[in-house]
């Protein structure tokens, strides 16, 4: 069958038109399928943490031999964002625990709770050092909560975290100058305690000469034969101080 022309024209112009009613109905249905999803997406509220770092958080402490007890984590507070209206948001209901880390090491748990209704402090339990000289510990903690009443949001609240120090032990080497063989260098080193160290040193007998250059270094050097103590200060261990005799090459320092 041979068509005319206007015969094709028709048959053309009717599958254009019914493309476009297909393309048509595809453009609304998508409207309202992303529309749809939008609407879910606005109505699932979302969960925020809040808290207030503590006081220490940051800082270095002395745990001494009797330890160091910190102030505690005040319980953080939860929020939520992107409602439509308060009845988006159900009664919330918390799986939530309270981390520790010491130093790198792993995260643990200290405390937990499930489908609790509220969170709360943590307070941290009395830390310690280990024994004298041993470096900073960093203690670290945060908390992890779950609401499983509001589409099982999980959160994170901040890490906070402090350094404990051991107390201060100390030892030296005297080394003789090159330049100058009736005057001597001392080179000492300071385990434990606090990063930042104070160094006051004097001389305690009638001979001895000590530069007022070197009152407050950590190694004091031009010193010739006498006897001298260095006080070592860092603003939260207790002062060590020790008396060096330099007339003894093998002398070491020791608690007074």
């Amino acid at each position: 069958m041979i068509l005319d022309s206007s015969e094709y024209h028709f048959i053309v112009t009717n599958v254009l038109r019914s493309c476009k009613v297909k393309v048509y109905v595809s453009v609304f249905l998508f409207i309202i399928l992303f529309s749809s999803v939008s609407a879910l997406v606005a109505q699932t509220p979302k969960m925020h943490v809040f808290a207030i770092a503590p006081d220490w958080n940051g800082k270095e402490f002395c745990a001494g031999n009797a330890g160091y007890r910190l102030s505690p984590i005040n319980a953080p507070s939860i929020s939520y964002s992107g409602m439509l209206s308060a009845t988006d948001l159900v009664e919330p209901s918390y799986d939530w625990a309270w981390m520790q880390k010491i130093d790198k090491g792993e995260w643990s748990v200290v405390s937990s709770a499930n489908e609790a209704k509220f969170l709360p402090s943590y307070y941290p339990p009395i830390l310690y050092n280990k024994e004298p000289g041993s470096p900073l510990q960093v203690y670290s903690w945060k908390l992890i909560v779950t609401d499983i009443a509001n589409g099982k949001q999980r959160v994170e609240s901040d890490a906070y975290s402090a350094s404990l120090s051991s107390t201060m032990i100390a030892s030296h080497v005297i080394i003789p100058e090159k330049t100058d063989k009736n005057k001597v260098s001392i080179n000492l080193s300071v385990s434990g305690g606090l990063s930042v160290k104070k160094y006051e040193w004097v001389k305690v007998s009638e001979t001895g000469s000590l530069p007022s250059t070197q009152e407050n270094h950590e190694d004091p050097s031009g010193l010739v034969s006498g006897i001298y103590k260095v006080t070592i200060k860092d603003g939260g261990c207790p002062d060590l101080e020790q008396r060096i005799d330099i007339t003894n090459s093998n002398s070491r320092l020791r608690h007074q």
